[in-house]
């Protein structure tokens, strides 16, 4: 067998497609733990650091698009012709207060 304990990590490095290294986060534990126990403390560190740079990026994004979704929506059903503009409005006006 050639490779492919990891799902081949080693490939999906690249800042063409920035979240496919995100989306590899499960390997990328392995990983560390695999580094860790073959004697690579300081790479296993090293790679650690990147989950954890992952898994705070997905909280940060989580957070800021929870507070948005409300005024998305209402941006969304106005342009839709669903809702008036007086509703996204108020939307808007609501997200700017909670976000000061």
């Amino acid at each position: 067998m050639s490779g492919g304990s990891f799902n081949y990590l080693c490939n999906a490095v690249g800042h063409d497609e920035p979240l496919r290294i995100a989306q590899k986060i499960e390997d990328i534990k392995d990983m560390r733990d695999a580094l860790m126990s073959e004697g690579a403390p300081d790479a296993a560190e090293a790679t650690g650091e990147i989950v954890s740079m992952i898994e705070k990026f997905f909280d940060d994004l989580e957070s800021k698009a929870s507070k948005l979704s409300p005024l998305w929506r209402a941006m969304e059903w106005y342009y839709s012709g669903d809702w008036e503009k007086d509703r996204f409005e108020d939307a808007l006006e609501k997200w700017r207060s909670e976000k000061a």
